[in-house]
């Protein structure tokens, strides 16, 4: 039962989450910081992961309904936290505007809170290799939309 941890996690997001590095040959997913760095806190805490490489925005949005509702049949409550991180693939991807990515991690995040989940953290797409002038002026959109959005 969940009742059994003093805090829940869920690390939810794309390739980032899942901790994708060296092209796939290993996975380093940030959360296994997080977890010792809470643990040192809250020695009952739960952190799950699920990070899923090469996702978008719209699969995602599915796929956290369908990762919240498993907790829900194994827990008598929902994860405290959902720690969101996702847009990454869809911000190389020129057909999808900015201001769509961030609609689609905004719902994410209304997913979580209609599922139960009181609270929600939204991560900003990180730096990447990628110096182009068009996908850093996409990141930043997105990123000080998610910055200063006041429903998040």
């Amino acid at each position: 039962s969940g009742a059994a941890y003093s805090v829940s996690v869920l690390c939810f997001g794309d390739s980032l989450t899942e901790g994708y590095c060296n092209y796939g040959r290993l996975f380093h997913p940030y959360s296994i910081q997080f977890s010792k760095l809470l643990l040192a806190q809250h020695p009952t805490a739960l952190v799950v992961t699920a990070g899923y490489s090469g996702a978008g925005t719209v699969p995602l949005l599915k796929r956290l309904k369908e990762v919240v509702a498993e907790r829900q049949t194994h827990s008598t409550k929902p994860y405290d936290f959902v720690v969101i991180l996702s847009g990454t693939n869809d911000l190389g991807t020129l057909f999808m505007s900015p201001e769509t990515i961030t609609q689609n991690i905004k719902a994410m995040h209304e997913e979580a809170w209609a599922s139960g989940v009181p609270y929600t953290v939204a991560v900003t797409i990180p730096d990447a290799s990628c110096n182009r002038d068009w996908y850093i002026e996409r990141r930043t959109k997105i990123n000080n939309a998610l910055r200063y959005s006041s429903s998040l």
